[in-house]
């Protein structure tokens, strides 16, 4: 027997429409009171990298949208849709699906001296306690005779600079900062981190970088985000509803 797609479609059609109602020519199952239309599949959503690509899209008109049926979707930091409140099945879309991919940050785990200060100066946005950091950090020599004082509060480090002179210098243990986490057109979150230092037996000096901020930092991301958008979209759209 020779499979043809249209025979099938108008056997499955056949076999339902006994069990079905109309309401405005659409054809409803009885059963589960749902529109039919499983044999149409929905567009697939453009995949956009930055929010600057969602802008562009709604500015130059691609698809023709009526923007008052649609909402701008945050989910988190680094994802963002656009979506049409529902189609004719009664139920939404995702029109646009912006993703983006973030650098990996050394979080929890200690490093070397040197490469703390690539991360801080590569990864961070400046703030009055990065450039305090990278200088305090600046200050610890990894191969020098160090001494350390921790009162939990600041970890005071005494290093020899000669045969009769030492030199000291603070680390400050929690500090703000603003490592690059969400869409690059955004505000940065800054929050708090934890910094501490650590030197085992004939080992180098170490450092790592904890969060301090229990994870408050994805809402304020969230809403940066929104801040953004609405800046961006209000003049030529006015207010068009943003979740986040």
């Amino acid at each position: 027997m020779d499979f043809n797609i249209t025979d099938l479609i108008k056997k499955v059609q056949d076999d339902v429409q006994h069990d079905t109602f109309k309401i405005d020519n659409k054809v409803f199952s009885k059963k589960t009171g749902l529109l039919i239309d499983a044999l149409e599949p929905e567009p697939e959503p453009h995949k956009l990298e930055t929010l600057t690509g969602l802008i562009d899209y709604l500015k130059n008109g691609i698809d023709k949208i009526d923007v008052k049926d649609f909402m701008i979707h945050i989910y988190n930091g680094c994802e963002v849709g656009l979506v049409k409140y529902h189609n004719d099945r009664l139920k939404s879309h995702v029109y646009v699906h912006c993703t983006h991919s973030p650098v990996h940050i050394t979080i929890d785990q200690y490093m070397s001296i040197e490469r703390t200060l690539i991360e801080l100066q590569s990864k961070y946005q400046p703030t009055d306690d990065r450039e305090a950091l990278l200088e305090q950090l600046k200050f610890v020599s990894t191969d020098s005779n160090v001494e350390f004082k921790d009162d939990g509060m600041a970890q005071e480090v005494t290093m020899k600079a000669g045969i009769h002179t030492k030199e000291k210098g603070e680390i400050q243990a929690i500090n703000n900062l603003k490592p690059v986490r969400i869409f690059h057109e955004a505000s940065q979150p800054e929050s708090q981190f934890l910094i501490r230092l650590k030197r085992g037996e004939n080992q180098p000096i170490q450092c790592a970088i904890f969060e301090a901020d229990g994870g408050a930092w994805k809402n304020r991301a969230i809403l940066n985000i929104k801040q953004y958008l609405e800046g961006e979209l209000k003049k030529a759209y006015g207010e068009i509803p943003i979740i986040a």
